[in-house]
């Protein structure tokens, strides 16, 4: 995770296409019981790209954001296996409450990391 700090919320964190579906993923509430997949993430964010000002983007690029968060442990996957083969559904394994204090915390072991001395009590 890098942090870009000319960026506001979740473009900071994530590229901007990466943010929308984690928004959404918030949004609309999916979890464990309900995940969506990639095709579902992917046919949504296009459809909506140009009200986000964004441009579509491909199946792989989603799914790269999707393992990017889910490395993170904002997300989360199960595998459904069905007509047609597996397909991973993703869901959020965190809440934005619990994403923001995993970012502070994230945020106060990497400062701690970087700058050490007397001075520094975390």
């Amino acid at each position: 995770m890098r942090i870009d700090t000319r960026e506001e919320g979740l473009n900071s964190l994530y590229r901007p296409h990466a943010a929308k579906i984690l928004q959404h993923l918030w949004d609309s509430g999916v979890t464990v019981a309900d995940g969506r997949s990639i095709k579902e993430l992917h046919d949504w964010f296009n459809l909506n790209a140009s009200t986000f000002g964004l441009k579509t983007k491909s199946r792989s690029a989603i799914t790269n954001a999707l393992e990017e968060m889910e490395r993170d442990g904002v997300i989360g996957h199960f595998d459904k296996h069905g007509q047609g083969g597996y397909r991973k559904m993703y869901y959020q394994a965190m809440s934005p409450l619990q994403f923001s204090i995993y970012i502070k915390d994230k945020l106060g072991d990497k400062v701690g990391e970087i700058f050490t001395g007397p001075w520094w009590k975390p």
